[in-house]
């Protein structure tokens, strides 16, 4: 399953916090239960956004949901929409370095059961 078609079977929204995407610079895959509990990747998948993956850490989803509520009541709506759609960094320094349209073509097909394909930019 790609990175665009687990978003979409999850109806474009993070599982932690609920919201919708703005775009997939802001998309991780978070394991639903964390792999330091014992969470496997197959079947185990869901979309979140960077910053709510951060927060959670192996935390569960409803803890990490009530800590996300406190941030989202600590910001102002704008504030808090920035820093929920703030891009992966890995994600950003790719697109700088080769280019949005390289990069968004490699993460749509990427198999999320396989390796990320870093040899594809050498």
């Amino acid at each position: 399953m790609t990175l665009l078609e687990l978003v979409e079977a999850w109806d474009n929204n993070c599982i932690i916090c609920g919201e919708p995407f703005v775009n997939l610079d802001c998309v991780t895959r978070e394991h639903i239960i964390p792999k330091s509990l014992g969470g496997k990747i197959k079947n185990n998948l869901a979309p979140s956004h960077y910053s709510c993956n951060k927060a959670r850490g192996n935390k569960s989803l409803l803890k990490c949901k009530a800590l996300i509520n406190l941030r989202r009541r600590s910001m102002t709506p704008e504030q808090f929409v920035k820093w929920l759609n703030k891009p992966e960094p890995s994600i950003e320094a790719l697109y700088n370095k080769y280019g949005r349209e390289k990069v968004d073509a490699i993460r749509m097909t990427w198999n999320i059961e396989t390796a990320w394909p870093w040899w594809l930019f050498k």
